[in-house]
């Protein structure tokens, strides 16, 4: 019998909604600290603050595209060393 591990369910630290990958893996881009804020919440969050994010634009769904914050947003960091 194989034992399957599931992998951990990462939710969003404001309305408590399961994370996309893209949404799961953003990070500030100062500190490296994962931000675990679905895109809703971070768009609430990211109009008061504009907090610097590394993405993974790899992991980005058509769910993620309908949400996503614009691209010209200029504390955007886009790069894969993660």
């Amino acid at each position: 019998m194989e034992i399957r591990k599931e992998e951990p369910k990462i939710k969003c630290l404001c309305c408590d909604k399961m994370l996309t990958d893209f949404e799961a893996t953003r990070k500030h881009a100062v500190t490296g600290m994962f931000i675990d804020l679905c895109q809703q919440c971070f768009k609430t969050v990211q109009s008061d603050s504009h907090l610097p994010t590394k993405d993974r634009q790899d992991l980005i769904s058509a769910d993620d595209m309908d949400d996503s914050v614009e691209e010209e947003d200029d504390n955007h960091v886009d790069s894969k060393d993660y």
